[in-house]
């Protein structure tokens, strides 16, 4: 009895550790899809197996094949770990939208009563971020049912990603005549990253790093990666040629990819420019964006990283709606 209770107990511990371990490691996965950071890495620092269970040996057929790893689908914890791994992101950028439109009077607030095109603004691609928001945002009549939905399953927020990613590019094709599209920018990443994440339910594969210990499902992944980094560049550098082709600055920092977490603002700015850009070239108003109005370093024409740094005001644009004292003073 007492061995069984230690045998328990240990894997209750294992398997809380593996959580703790695996989430704050898959929730680099979203910002790598928000923004093509580097987080391929996340989904297997560590393996576990049920205690007592040796490792499955590596079959003639399979060589690659190991012990399943990270996530265990049988058990909750490890369910709701496979799917709100990403939650936690935009759920602190739904509040801070949502406090800040709290905080401003009816006149200033964004929106009106009804929204007309698509602009792919930013919470077209992250609607989820606007699920606290009381006034109508992009995407236009997308339900409040289906935003919490995309907030609850990260999985389905990347597919909404993907498929802005898909018009954006078949769009920008349009208007330059250069560029892959859509479906050869999209469909490749996708592949690889149902792959990769098969592999890793079934086998661990994303622990393997090294050249030499790739299989079949983390080449797949690793090479998406590579993939998505590459078209992401390109993206970037065209939307600077947008810009500078009318006299303008070039407002992405394509390097700045490769620089984690600057990768992210920038990945962000090139949402809103892109949508900007699009929306003068239809000779429309372009739409007024609670997350740009939000977080001021979006629309800033140049944005150097040492600036980003040192500006605090470029963050957030209402501290004191989200401070006691500027609680106090309203």
């Amino acid at each position: 009895m007492l061995q069984w209770m230690s045998r328990e107990t240990s894997r209750t511990h294992a398997s809380r550790k593996s959580l703790l371990q695996v989430a704050p490691a898959m929730g680099r996965l979203a910002l790598l899809l928000i923004a093509s950071a580097d987080v391929g890495s996340g989904f297997a620092h560590h393996r576990r197996m049920p205690l007592g269970l040796r490792a499955t040996p590596r079959s003639a057929l399979a060589p690659w094949a190991g012990p399943r790893a990270t996530l265990d689908l049988t058990r909750g914890a490890d369910v709701a770990a496979f799917f709100l791994w990403g939650s936690p992101v935009p759920i602190a950028m739904a509040t801070l939208l949502a406090v800040r439109e709290r905080s401003e009077t009816p006149e200033k607030r964004a929106g009106g009563e009804a929204l007309e095109g698509a602009a792919r603004s930013i919470l077209f691609a992250f609607p989820s971020f606007g699920l606290f928001l009381q006034q109508p945002c992009e995407p236009v009549g997308m339900p409040r049912w289906q935003r919490l939905a995309l907030l609850a399953n990260s999985w389905a927020a990347i597919a909404h990603y993907l498929y802005y990613k898909y018009r954006i590019e078949d769009e920008l094709r349009e208007i330059t005549g250069e560029g892959l599209g859509g479906a050869a920018v999209v469909y490749p990443f996708a592949l690889a990253l149902t792959g990769g994440v098969a592999g890793e339910l079934l086998h661990g594969s994303l622990g393997n790093l090294l050249l030499g210990e790739l299989d079949p499902f983390s080449a797949l992944f690793w090479a998406g990666f590579a993939w998505i980094y590459i078209c992401q560049f390109f993206l970037y550098v065209k939307i600077n040629k947008l810009y500078t082709g009318r006299g303008n600055s070039a407002p992405l920092s394509t390097w700045g990819l490769l620089i984690p977490g600057y990768n992210l603002v920038t990945g962000i700015r090139q949402v809103h420019f892109l949508a900007k850009y699009t929306a003068e070239e239809r000779n429309e108003e372009p739409l007024t964006d609670p997350f740009c109005a939000a977080f001021p370093f979006t629309t800033k024409p140049e944005l150097g990283i040492v600036e980003l740094v040192t500006k605090v005001e470029l963050w957030y644009a209402d501290w004191g709606a989200v401070t006691p004292s500027g609680a106090d003073s309203e």
